[in-house]
C-alpha cells in the first residue's frame, strides 16, 4: 500500500490528527474484537492446544489370572503293555509238592497260566483282569494202600480248569506327575460252574478248586506291588512337559498376531476312566493375552509340581481386541461430516472428526470447525461399553480443559449451540468388530495341532464385553471368551462336535 506523505497530513489541523487516531485505534481494536468472537459476521478463530496427554495404563498387565479347564485324555496302552512284560505269565510247578491244612495225608501241587493282561479305567478305579488256566495233581497217603496220585486238567486231551481273576485300585496322579495305584485282588473265581472249571477229584472225593483259588489269590497279592511299581515308572512327567512346553510357545493366529497363554500353575480334577485310557480335567491357571507385533520373547517356566482340587470344565479367557482410532474417526466423519449447527444467527459446520488416546484410559475428539468458528477443538472423556446396545459411548465427553479456555475467548457461543450434547450422543460405536476379532483370533488359537502328539481342538460359545479402555494407540475392548476345548495327548484327536481348525 502507497504510504501517506507530509503534504497530505499537514492539510488537518493537530486536533484533528489527534481524532483521526483515536477513531482509527478504536476501528482497529472493534475488529480485533469481532475477529476472535465471531461477532457480527465476522469469523471467530478458535486456537486450541491438542488435549493434554498423561502416561499410558497398562491394563493388559492388570488383568486377573484366568483358569483354562481342559481334559486332557491319555492313552494308557503304555501301560498295559509294561504290566504285560512285567507280569509273569505263568508260575506254580507241578512237581513242588505243599501240604494241605487240616489233612496231613493230602499234598498238592498246580500251575497256572494266564492270558493277556486287559486293562480297564471306570471312574478313578483301574481294573487289571485276566483269564488263569490251570492244571493240578494231589497225592494222598491213605492209611494202609500206597500213595495215590491224581489230577485234572494234564490229559493231552483234556481242557484245563479256568479261573476268571481281577485286581483293582485307586488311579491318580500325584504332584510330581507320576500315576499312582493300590491295587488289590478283587475277584478269583471259576470261569464257569461247569465240570469243565471244577477239579474234582472223585476218587478222594475232594475239589481242589478252592485250594487253586487260595494259591491263585497268594500269587496275586505278591504281584501287586509289582503292578504299582509298574505303574509308578510310566514316564507321565515328560509326556506333560513337552506338552508344557508347546503350549507355553506363542501360538500364531495371523500375520504378526500371537496367541500367548501364559501358563503359571496347573490343578487336577478327578480322573475318569475312558476304556483303555483316562480323562482328567487340567486347570491352567494362566494369563492369556493376544499379542499384535513381534513374536513375542517370554521365557517358559518349568512345569510346576501338579495341586489337585475342583476344577469345573470349560475354558475361559480374558482378551483385549483393538478398535482402531482410524476406524471410529470414519464412523464419526460419516454420520457428521457437514453437518451445520445454528443459534443466534450463528451456525458452524463440523468438517472432520479425530479420535485418539491420550493416557490414563480417556481418548480425545478433536473437532474441526468452519462457519462463524474456524478451528480445531478438542473433548475429552472415558470411554464406556453399553451393553444394551452393543456400542462403546463416552458419556462424560466434555471439553478439555484448555479448549474450554479458548471457546470461552474466541467464540463462547458455541458452548451455548448444544454442540457437547450433539457429540456425546454422535460419538458411539459399535463394539461388534472387536468382539468377532476376538473369536476368530481366540478359535484360530484353540484349533491347532501343536505337534505330532499334541493337539488343541476347541469352540468358542459366547463373547461378553465387561470393559473398554482407552489406549493412546487405539481402544481397548476387553471381554471373556467362554469356550468348549479340549487337550488331545497322544493320538489323532477325534472329531466330534468340534470344529476343524480354520485355515
Amino acid at each position: 500500500m502507497k504510504r501517506p506523505s507530509l503534504a497530505v497530513l499537514e492539510r488537518f489541523e493537530r486536533p484533528q490528527l489527534v481524532a483521526a487516531g483515536v477513531l482509527l485505534l478504536f476501528a482497529v481494536a472493534a475488529t480485533l474484537v469481532l475477529w476472535t468472537s465471531g461477532g457480527d459476521g465476522r469469523l471467530g478463530r478458535v486456537r486450541a492446544p491438542v488435549a493434554d496427554s498423561t502416561v499410558d495404563v497398562d491394563r493388559l498387565a492388570r488383568l486377573p489370572p484366568s483358569m483354562l479347564s481342559v481334559p486332557v485324555l491319555l492313552d494308557l496302552a503304555p501301560l498295559v503293555a509294561e504290566m504285560e512284560s512285567g507280569v509273569p505269565a505263568s508260575w506254580g510247578d507241578l512237581e513242588s509238592r505243599m501240604p494241605v491244612p487240616d489233612n496231613d495225608r493230602l499234598e498238592v501241587a498246580f500251575d497256572l497260566t494266564r492270558s493277556p493282561l486287559r486293562a480297564t479305567f471306570e471312574g478313578s478305579v483301574a481294573r487289571v483282569s485276566a483269564t488263569i488256566s490251570y492244571r493240578a495233581r494231589a497225592w494222598y497217603d491213605p492209611p494202609v494202600l500206597p500213595t495215590v496220585s491224581v489230577s485234572c486238567g494234564t490229559g493231552d486231551d483234556e481242557e484245563p480248569p479256568r479261573l476268571e481273576v481281577a485286581l483293582e485300585g485307586p488311579l491318580s496322579i500325584d504332584p510330581e506327575w507320576r500315576l499312582r495305584t493300590d491295587v488289590r485282588v478283587d475277584t478269583i473265581l471259576p470261569v464257569s460252574e461247569a465240570d469243565r472249571d471244577r477239579c474234582r477229584v472223585s476218587i478222594i472225593r475232594w475239589d481242589m478248586t478252592d485250594r487253586v483259588v487260595g494259591g491263585a489269590r497268594d500269587f496275586l497279592e505278591s504281584e501287586a506291588e509289582t503292578i504299582d511299581s509298574l505303574v509308578a515308572a510310566v514316564d507321565l512327567r515328560s509326556q506333560f512337559e513337552e506338552w508344557w512346553q508347546l503350549i507355553g510357545e506363542p501360538i500364531e493366529l495371523t500375520d504378526d498376531v500371537w496367541l500367548v497363554l501364559g501358563g503359571e500353575s496347573l490343578v487336577r480334577g478327578a480322573i475318569e476312566g475312558r476304556g483303555d485310557g483316562v480323562e482328567t480335567i487340567l486347570g491352567l491357571r494362566a494369563r492369556p493375552r493376544v499379542v499384535i507385533g513381534p513374536r513375542p520373547t517370554d521365557s517358559i517356566p518349568p512345569l510346576p509340581a501338579l495341586d489337585t482340587g475342583h476344577v469345573a470344565p470349560g475354558f475361559a479367557v480374558r482378551v483385549e481386541a483393538r478398535a482402531e482410532y482410524a476406524e471410529a474417526s470414519a464412523v464419526l466423519t460419516r454420520e457428521l461430516g457437514g453437518e451445520e449447527l445454528s443459534a443466534g444467527g450463528r451456525s458452524v459446520r463440523l468438517d472432520g472428526f479425530e479420535v485418539g488416546g491420550v493416557g490414563d484410559g480417556r481418548l480425545s475428539l478433536a473437532v474441526d470447525l468452519s462457519g462463524d468458528a474456524q478451528g480445531r477443538i478438542y473433548l475429552v472423556g472415558t470411554p464406556e461399553y453399553d451393553p444394551e446396545d452393543g456400542r462403546v459411548g463416552v458419556p462424560d465427553l466434555q471439553f478439555d480443559v484448555a479448549s474450554e479456555r479458548a471457546v470461552v475467548e474466541g467464540a463462547a457461543w458455541l458452548a451455548r449451540i448444544g454442540l457437547v450434547p450433539i457429540l456425546r450422543e454422535a460419538a458411539r460405536w459399535p463394539a461388534a468388530p472387536a468382539v468377532e476379532w476376538a473369536r476368530e483370533q481366540v478359535e484360530r488359537g484353540l484349533n491347532r495341532s501343536l505337534s505330532d502328539e499334541v493337539a488343541l481342538r476347541g469352540r468358542v460359545a459366547e463373547v461378553d464385553v465387561f470393559d473398554v479402555v482407552a489406549g493412546r494407540e487405539a481402544l481397548l475392548v476387553r471381554a471373556d471368551v467362554r469356550a468348549e476345548a479340549s487337550l488331545h495327548v497322544g493320538g489323532d484327536p477325534p472329531d466330534g462336535n468340534l470344529p476343524a481348525p480354520p485355515p
